[in-house]
């Protein structure tokens, strides 16, 4: 079986929820109308009794005596204009006068007639008048009204007036057809409605359908507009819609970008050792220093690639939120890492940390930012330079500072040096890097809410100062 598609479903359950209600709103009027007909025919009824016993009826000598109207019409025309059949009792309870359709009587309407005159038989001097009931007469169901005839508190007898109900069932039975008519065209109309209302409103999806046909990595430019509260959910899904096209066509920038710089910088250690690997095909003997060459541009390879992956670990993968370092023992370790460069180079690194002074950022994370920054020390400071790592707090923040004695940065440098693969060139050309170190350094304290800053080191040098997140030093709670 063919399947409905989305908008002809929801015009069927406009059209459904809309036939629903149509019942039973119909249902309702249908009653209400049966109701105010049966109150209108027996509000007509009592007034044509005090028209009869105004215009027609007179207590003569102890006998009921009929009369014609002011008009000249008798009793019979009355009621017969109207429509309304009639019994009269005397004082005995014995019929006087039929009109209408108690005239003629058959054996089935001996029954009725009985509960006619039972009612009769209850009438006295204190009843009301405009006693209703409903009975059957001829096969039809008629509405009834009794009435006490008498005069200066006396009983002379007693007046029924009846009128068929066929004249309102045939009324109703229009009413119905109405009703049916008017519901047909009404659940035709509302599954057509419903039908351009659905189609109306799924406009702005087959608009982002169509922005997705036109979606690849080179063209995620195009946008959904539609108009509209902007609390409305077609709103809210189109604008988030259009916020995703703009995070992917970053994310494809950076990724591009990313590519386009990795592949460069891969190619450039790769190609030395290829170069240098050609040049010892060719000789004789093994030449040991070409030999260290092949490993240090394998080497610088392998900071690259490690260097590359930290990112992607950064970016795809969630860091712990909170964590403790005890700075002093960190640092120790670093030191250790960095002996054979600090030796090679004669460098002093002076350390100055309390042996309980503590940060609030998880080890793995703070090895990496203070590596990289003891790593960038060593390579700008001169041979016998000075590398000097402090770590210090005031009421509400706590700091470490990493400074080296070299020949320090431009002014224009200092707002490009946390950029991917920028390295300062200009002044240290023989210095290697290749511009990521300080980067994944710069993303790592955005996570963990660290302030970094770069200043100028007296007489010469740059200081690097890492202001770690308000905490509170006395519970230690950050």
């Amino acid at each position: 079986m063919r399947q409905l598609r989305v908008k002809q479903k929801q015009a069927m359950w406009f059209s459904g929820f809309f036939f629903l209600f149509l019942i039973i709103f119909s249902s309702l009027i249908y009653f209400l109308f049966n109701v105010i007909l049966q109150m209108q025919l027996k509000k007509d009824l009592a007034n044509e009794i005090t028209e009869v016993v105004v215009n027609h009826i007179a207590i003569e000598n102890n006998k009921i005596e009929f009369l014609k109207n002011k008009s000249g019409e008798t009793l019979r025309q009355t009621l017969f204009n109207e429509g309304i059949s009639a019994l009269f009792y005397d004082a005995s309870k014995s019929a006087i006068r039929k009109y209408g359709i108690f005239e003629t009587q058959n054996p089935n309407e001996k029954h009725e007639l009985s509960i006619i005159e039972k009612e009769i038989a209850t009438i006295n001097i204190n009843s009301n008048n405009g006693k209703e009931f409903h009975a059957f007469w001829n096969g039809q169901k008629i509405i009834t009204v009794i009435a006490p005839l008498k005069k200066d508190k006396n009983l002379y007898g007693a007046l029924v007036l009846a009128k068929p109900l066929s004249t309102n069932n045939q009324t109703s039975h229009i009413m119905f057809l109405v009703l049916i008519s008017m519901g047909s065209v009404g659940l035709l109309g509302s599954f057509i409605f419903g039908y351009f209302v659905t189609n109306k409103i799924l406009s702005p999806v087959r608009g982002i359908i169509k922005i997705i046909d036109q979606i690849n990595l080179d063209k995620l430019d195009k946008y959904v507009y539609i108009e509209g509260h902007e609390q409305d959910e077609l709103v809210l899904l189109t604008n988030k819609f259009n916020e995703m096209l703009i995070r992917l066509k970053d994310m494809a920038d950076q990724q591009k970008n990313f590519i386009d710089n990795a592949s460069h910088e891969l190619k450039t250690p790769i190609t030395k050792a290829v170069s240098t690997l050609d040049l010892l095909l060719v000789q004789k003997t093994l030449n040991r220093k070409e030999l260290m060459k092949v490993k240090n541009d394998l080497l610088e390879l392998n900071t690259l690639i490690e260097g590359l992956l930290s990112l992607t670990l950064m970016r795809d993968s969630p860091a712990p939120r909170t964590g403790t370092t005890l700075v002093s023992s960190l640092v120790a370790k670093i030191n250790e890492k960095y002996y054979k460069e600090l030796k090679e180079k004669e460098i002093t690194l002076q350390i100055n940390i309390k042996n309980n002074f503590t940060v609030p950022t998880p080890e793995k994370y703070l090895d990496i930012i203070i590596s990289n920054l003891v790593s960038n020390a060593i390579k700008f400071s001169p041979v016998k330079g000075v590398i000097h790592i402090t770590g210090f707090d005031n009421t509400t923040n706590k700091y470490i500072e990493v400074g080296d004695s070299g020949e320090g940065l431009k002014h224009e440098e200092k707002g490009k040096i946390f950029n991917r693969f920028y390295r300062v060139i200009d002044t240290f050309r023989q210095v290697q890097g290749h511009g990521i170190g300080l980067h994944l350094v710069k993303q790592i304290c955005n996570l963990y809410q660290i302030s970094i800053v770069v200043r100028p080191q007296k007489p010469q040098g740059t200081k690097f100062i890492l202001k770690f997140p308000n905490i509170n030093i006395t519970s230690g709670r950050y």
